[in-house]
């Protein structure tokens, strides 16, 4: 039982420091909202696939960089986790943007 509850503390600690959180939450929104958008926009899976192994391929190099400079660790650059981060918002959201132009909406089928 005692295992069970410092798992559980340290899965949820986050929650406590409102200064992560933030940033993660709205983070994890939008990159929701890109893979939905992208998937909408282009009718398949293909597309938000690729986007998302660019980014998981992008923390993987990352952690690398990282360890090298341990003291970017701030509000701005976020933790190892990268997506906890002010400076991972403002590139999702040109991500997003980009993600928006590039992408077509589906034609609508036509009414009977």
């Amino acid at each position: 039982m005692l295992f069970r509850s410092w798992t559980l503390s340290q899965m949820l600690g986050g929650f406590g420091r409102l200064d992560a959180l933030l940033p993660g939450l709205l983070n994890l929104v939008a990159v929701g909202w890109m893979l939905a958008l992208a998937r909408e926009r282009t009718g398949g899976l293909p597309f938000p696939i690729g986007i998302h192994a660019g980014w998981v391929f992008c923390i993987k190099a990352q952690t690398v960089f990282v360890a090298y400079a341990p003291d970017l660790n701030s509000a701005l650059w976020g933790s190892s986790k990268v997506f906890d981060g002010y400076a991972a918002s403002m590139v999702l959201a040109l991500q997003l943007l980009v993600v928006h132009r590039l992408t077509r909406r589906p034609p609508l089928a036509d009414a009977p």
